[in-house]
């Protein structure tokens, strides 16, 4: 095998690829990247067995061939000087030349797993739509396995458009975009993919597969693959509220900062939390730990009813960032308590339940 690329498009296949390899994997196989030079490409492929990356680049191929090599050799090319490198295996080694210089590389013997085989139509969404509406829900996720359908994102496919949902039982992300293509897709994917996706899918597209027990993420010149999650996802719609009892604008960034400071104040359980009482068109925040306290008013635009609830900090803060815009409207619920922040363009909401135990303790 022998090929000439440039750096940056070396370097930029092997962060890829790499991005799915655990090197501290006991299948010595699986530490590696395989990489395929074959016509006028290189494939260059990483993977665990749930998760797939395959990176393909226009190269020019002088022997066409495959090798494995351990994953850290991205920690080598990203350190090259820019300029072209020619890449040859020899026996049991794999040499980098570049700049009048030599690099050695050794090379595993043994068979990588094959990647997944998949055609047939999918759903087309832009990419930067694709990566935005992911970047809303993926880290709502829920953090232990003892439910793990909660562990992964719905994608709900509809003749509409596509619908993400991530929840972790005391709030829920949803996030829609428009898509073309198959309109009955139902699948759960997990939460460690959709992070790896977002940091690798390039391009002005994305095309999604979905296949008995796996998903496929195709976008630019990378092809994301992943196991998906078993099971049937919550009823979702069943839990979001219809009638609300107060509306809250509020600017995102004045929020935010509050929010920020307000953080820093832990109870006893190292959690923060925030008490949001809202009246006359203002919005008092305020927290409260052992020996430490901060309380901040903000001018809002209300409607309705006068709210007073307790929210994580946390939960709070981050459904209101990746809003994106200037303001942020937060609706309240009384029947069943909750707090749903919205982008005003029905494209993303955050459905948050407030600290009801918390309240109650707070009004004995």
């Amino acid at each position: 095998m022998k090929f000439i690329t440039s750096k940056e498009t070396f370097e930029s296949a092997l962060f890829a690829a790499r991005r799915a390899v655990k090197l501290n994997s006991p299948l010595g196989i699986l530490q590696g990247i395989h990489m395929t030079a074959r016509g006028d490409r290189l494939e260059v492929v990483g993977t665990d067995t749930e998760l797939t990356i395959r990176y393909t680049a226009e190269v020019e191929v002088t022997d066409e061939g495959e090798v494995i090599v351990n994953a850290g050799i991205y920690d080598l090319v990203k350190r090259l000087p820019a300029g072209p490198v020619e890449v040859e295996r020899a026996e049991n080694e794999l040499l980098l030349r570049y700049s009048g210089s030599e690099a050695r590389v050794s090379v595993y013997a043994g068979e990588f797993p094959a990647v997944p085989s998949v055609d047939g139509r999918g759903i087309e969404v832009d990419a930067a739509e694709f990566l935005n509406a992911v970047g809303r829900v993926y880290f709502a996720c829920y953090g232990n396995h003892d439910k793990p359908i909660l562990t992964g994102v719905l994608f709900k496919a509809t003749p509409f458009g596509l619908e993400l949902v991530a929840s972790d039982m005391n709030r829920m992300n949803w996030a829609y975009l428009p898509a073309d293509g198959e309109s009955e897709v139902d699948a759960v994917v997990p939460q460690a993919t959709l992070q790896e996706a977002l940091k690798v899918l390039d391009g002005d597209r994305v095309t999604i597969h979905v296949r008995d027990n796996f998903v496929v993420f195709r976008g630019g010149s990378v092809e994301v693959f992943s196991r998906t999650i078993a099971g049937k996802y919550p009823d979702y719609r069943a839990v979001i509220p219809e009638n609300f009892c107060a509306r809250v604008r509020v600017k995102v960034k004045d929020l935010l900062e509050t929010l920020g400071r307000a953080a820093v104040i832990v109870d006893n359980r190292n959690i923060s939390k925030v008490k949001v009482d809202i009246c006359d068109k203002k919005m008092t925040v305020s927290a409260s730990g052992i020996g430490s306290g901060i309380t901040e008013t903000l001018e809002v635009n209300h409607e309705g009813d006068p709210i007073s609830m307790f929210f994580r900090t946390n939960y709070l803060a981050e459904a209101v960032k990746v809003v994106g815009k200037e303001e942020v409207d937060i609706y309240f619920t009384a029947d069943r308590p909750a707090g749903k922040v919205v982008d005003g363009d029905d494209t993303y909401f955050s459905l948050i339940l407030p600290l009801i135990k918390e309240a109650a303790e707070a009004a004995a």
